[in-house]
């Protein structure tokens, strides 16, 4: 993220790393004219620093040098996103009666649009504090915080981290006893809850057959968390099922 965003491509370079995840950086062009390590940029639209522009161009030009040479990278754009009642709750020691209260302030004291929207940027603009209830100044970075979120501004914003986990996932070798099966049960009507224990970022695929000969795709998709669960409503019909997974 940011300085450590643009340090991350020397250390997955010389360390030889099989991705790399930059946040609200850019990275110095020429190292993507060499390397060969996979990367993938989360960037602010509203980022204050350089106002963007340099972020983003940086980045354009080192994803086409990956992409010149065969290496895989992927660049994308967090946009401002509302800020809603509940928004702060996240905030460690404010309720949701606190996140409520909190969030009218701001939208009472003319901060955010019809749609939630902040109406400018909460960095250089922070008149916002003013508007907060004085009973909460001690959380006024924690606020701040959420609001350069929200405006996608120059700070982290975990929007895309399941899309980074994905694209991390998919450029190292399979775990070891990933995407089997790892609780299965069956209720008294005779369907089937499975949980698979998922690699982040590889493809699976779950088949059933009821004879260990003929097999049905049941459900394909690619995660980003460690399991995954499947309700083989179709189960009732079988005497006996049978499950599998297959990862390319």
């Amino acid at each position: 993220m940011s300085n450590g965003g643009g340090f991350a491509p020397l250390a997955s370079f010389y360390l030889g790393f099989n991705a790399c995840g930059i946040y609200c950086a850019g990275a110095a062009i020429p190292l993507f004219n060499i390397t060969t390590v996979p990367t993938v940029w989360s960037l602010g639209r509203n980022d204050d620093l350089y106002d963007h522009t340099t972020f983003l161009a940086n980045a354009t030009t080192a994803l086409a040098s990956l992409t010149t040479r065969g290496v895989g990278g992927e660049l994308r754009e967090n946009l401002p996103s509302p800020v809603y009642p509940r928004r702060f709750l996240r905030i460690p020691g404010l309720s949701a009666a606190d996140s409520q209260a909190i969030y009218d302030s701001l939208n009472s004291g003319g901060f955010l649009d019809a749609l939630g929207y902040l109406l400018a940027d909460p960095v250089s603009d922070t008149n916002w504090m003013s508007g907060i209830p004085a009973r909460y100044a001690a959380f006024d970075q924690a606020i701040g915080a959420q609001l350069n979120c929200c405006y996608s501004e120059h700070n982290f914003f975990s929007d895309f981290d399941n899309k980074v986990l994905q694209f991390f996932g998919a450029r190292h070798p399979p775990l070891n006893g990933r995407g089997a099966v790892q609780t299965l049960t069956r209720d008294a009507s005779g369907i089937v809850e499975l949980t698979i224990a998922a690699d982040p970022g590889q493809t699976y695929e779950l088949l059933g057959s009821p004879d260990l000969v003929t097999w049905t795709p049941l459900f394909t998709n690619t995660y980003s968390a460690g399991t995954f669960d499947f309700t083989d409503t179709a189960a009732s019909g079988f005497t006996r099922r049978f499950y599998r997974t297959i990862s390319p």
